[in-house]
């Protein structure tokens, strides 16, 4: 798979006027290049330890985000009065849970670069492969989740109990 466009979270929000979780994912797409990047490295094969630690950036900032997903965003748009986002922030919330578990399992699989060295071609695959679902999710709360919220904050202001103050944008994190 080419990664030269892997992790681009443009779904309907324009940069730099996206809610702060979106400016998380624009950071992550970042990290997520820097990945790809070392993948394609002509040294990658026989080194790996790059694309490791690119990788392990990237992991350190995921688990930060899905942490403030979890326990600060999600919960408040569960108990939303809004049935619409409820319900989407329960679907999504259910497909998170399997997601974040398989990226981590993934990590600990190949956290070694003697594991990289035997079997580089396998690494890049299955890294790319991760990335991928992690951008489409990013992307269904960008396009589906956050305009929701968005949304409901404009047509009755405090309704999301704080949560689209922290949607607002904000200084990215990093």
């Amino acid at each position: 798979m080419d990664g030269s466009a892997l992790l681009r979270c443009d779904a309907g929000t324009s940069r730099g006027e996206g809610p702060r979780f979106f400016q998380q994912h624009e950071e992550l797409s970042g990290f997520a290049r820097a990945v790809v990047r070392a993948l394609s490295a002509p040294d990658f094969a026989s080194d790996g330890r790059t694309a490791l630690r690119a990788l392990v950036a990237f992991s350190g900032k995921l688990r930060v985000h899905a942490a403030m997903e979890r326990d600060g965003l999600y919960p408040r748009l569960l108990s939303s009065s809004d049935r619409e986002v409820a319900e989407k922030a329960r679907e999504l919330l259910l497909d998170m849970g399997e997601l974040y578990a398989a990226y981590f399992e993934h990590v600990a699989r190949w956290a070694r670069v003697a594991r990289v060295r035997e079997a580089p071609d396998a690494f890049r695959a299955e890294t790319l492969a991760m990335l991928g679902r992690l951008r489409a999710r990013m992307e269904r709360e960008n396009g589906e989740l956050y305009p929701l919220v968005r949304r409901l904050e404009e047509e009755a202001p405090g309704a999301t109990s704080g949560v689209a103050s922290e949607l607002r944008p904000r200084v990215p994190w990093g």
